[in-house]
């Protein structure tokens, strides 16, 4: 049942749009001491870079992108791709409004 589990494009998905979230946690949790996830948010938004952080927040995803080929699971790596243009679209979305 595991191995069906981690090999199928929904759990690609699901990874592939979790870690940039964590991503970006981290980087909060780790450069910017004292500031909440909201305020370091809203300061993005104001300095019209919010885009930008999104775009490098999905980097991550080709970490776990290789890791799934790495693991042969060929699958779930086509989900990661399928998050990562899902957050392409959202970039492109955002920019044009």
């Amino acid at each position: 049942m595991i191995k069906h589990w981690t090999n199928n494009m929904l759990t690609g998905i699901i990874i592939g749009l979790i870690v940039p979230v964590i991503s970006f946690e981290a980087y909060v949790f780790i450069f910017r001491e004292g500031e909440t996830f909201m305020q370091v948010l809203d300061r993005f938004v104001f300095l019209d870079v919010f885009t930008h952080i999104i775009s490098l927040a999905a980097v991550p995803n080709l970490l776990v992108f290789f890791l799934f080929l790495w693991a042969n699971k060929e699958r779930s790596a086509n989900g990661v791709i399928g998050a990562t243009i899902i957050y392409a679209i959202i970039v492109a979305v955002l920019i044009f409004i």
